[in-house]
C-alpha cells in the first residue's frame, strides 16, 4: 500500500477485503461482509481495550473522514497517539475521537491513558502551555445520536488544533498549547472498549495527510 503524500487528495485505509495495513488482536478485528469489524462476545474475551493499529505510517496533520456504526456502549478513534507494549501489544496511548453512546461523550476529544476527557460534546477548550484549561464555548447537549445505524465522523487535526465533528455537526474544538501532554504527530487506530459486548463496524476511512513533521517539538 502506498502512503499518501502531503497536500494530495487522500486516500482510503480500509481495503474492503482484509487487514492488509493494519496490526490487531485477531479475535476481536475482522472484515465481515465487507466492513471493518471490532467485536466482542462478553466481558471476559479482553481484560483491557485493544486497538487496531495503522502500520503503514504516522499521522501529523490530515482529515479523516470515517463512516461507522457501533452496537454497545463505547469505542473510539485514536490519533497522533503511541503504542504501550509495557502494558499490552495493542495499547495505544493518546488523543482519541470517542465514539460513545452517551448523548455529552458522543465525539468528545478524550486522550487514553492520559488526561482523559479534554473535551466533552459540544465545547470549545483552551489548554495553556502550562496545562491549565479554559472552557471557551459550550452548547448544551441533551439529544442522543443513534449510533447502531451509518454516521459520518470527520477529525481535522491542524497544529495543535483538533476538531470533531459528527454528521457534519462540531462535538469538539480544542486547541492543545500543553507543553508536556500535546502531541503533533503519532499512530492512528481504532478501539474496543473492555467490559460489556461491543460491535463496531467501518466500511470507509479516508485519510487526507495536510503535512508532515520531523517531531513533537513547538
Amino acid at each position: 500500500m502506498t502512503a499518501a503524500c502531503s497536500g494530495d487528495s487522500g486516500q482510503e485505509l480500509f481495503n474492503g477485503k482484509d487487514l492488509n495495513g493494519w496490526r490487531g488482536d485477531g479475535r476481536v478485528w475482522k472484515v465481515v461482509n465487507g466492513l471493518l469489524t471490532g467485536e466482542t462476545k462478553n466481558s471476559r474475551d479482553i481484560t483491557t481495550n485493544t486497538f487496531l493499529i495503522w502500520q503503514e505510517f504516522e499521522v501529523d496533520d490530515f482529515e479523516l473522514h470515517v463512516v461507522f456504526r457501533l452496537e454497545g456502549p463505547n469505542s473510539g478513534i485514536q490519533y497522533r497517539s503511541r503504542v504501550d507494549t509495557t502494558i499490552s501489544p495493542f495499547t495505544v496511548v493518546g488523543y482519541q475521537a470517542d465514539l460513545h453512546t452517551r448523548p455529552n461523550y458522543t465525539g468528545m476529544l478524550y486522550e487514553e491513558r492520559g488526561r482523559r476527557i479534554l473535551a466533552e460534546r459540544g465545547q470549545k477548550v483552551i489548554f495553556a502551555k502550562d496545562g491549565g484549561k479554559s472552557l471557551q464555548e459550550t452548547v448544551e447537549v441533551s439529544k442522543p445520536v443513534n449510533l447502531t445505524e451509518w454516521n459520518d465522523f470527520d477529525i481535522s487535526a491542524v497544529g495543535n488544533h483538533m476538531i470533531h465533528k459528527l454528521n457534519g455537526k462540531v462535538t469538539a474544538d480544542v486547541t492543545d498549547n500543553d507543553a508536556k501532554h500535546a502531541a503533533l504527530r503519532g499512530c492512528l487506530a481504532l478501539q474496543v472498549s473492555s467490559g460489556p459486548p461491543i460491535k463496531v463496524q467501518f466500511k470507509s476511512l479516508w485519510l487526507k495527510r495536510l503535512g508532515q513533521r520531523e517531531s513533537n517539538d513547538k
